[in-house]
């Protein structure tokens, strides 16, 4: 929970958004491997808030692809077993 409210707070940041069509989109393959017509499935996540948790869930999906393309790796020393850095 506390990392979907952090992974939230950084897409509304960088103005992270899922659009309609990228929703459409995810919905008629979700559909297609479900071996749904698109407008069934589509009525069933909406039977409920199914499309709103996928729009989230692809936004969730959006930051950390964000995250990864944006990162910075650091490499640092390692401990020994004491936990002394030095050697």
């Amino acid at each position: 929970l506390r990392t979907r409210y952090l992974l939230g707070r950084i897409a509304e940041r960088e103005k992270l958004d899922v659009s309609d069509d990228e929703l459409f989109q995810h919905i008629v393959m979700a559909a297609q491997r479900a071996g749904k017509p698109p407008k069934k499935y589509a009525r069933e996540l909406g039977d409920g808030p199914g499309i709103e948790a996928v729009r989230n869930d692809l936004r969730i999906s959006k930051t950390i692809a964000f995250l990864r393309e944006n990162a910075t790796i650091t490499e640092t020393a390692e401990s020994d077993e004491d936990g002394d850095s030095s050697s």
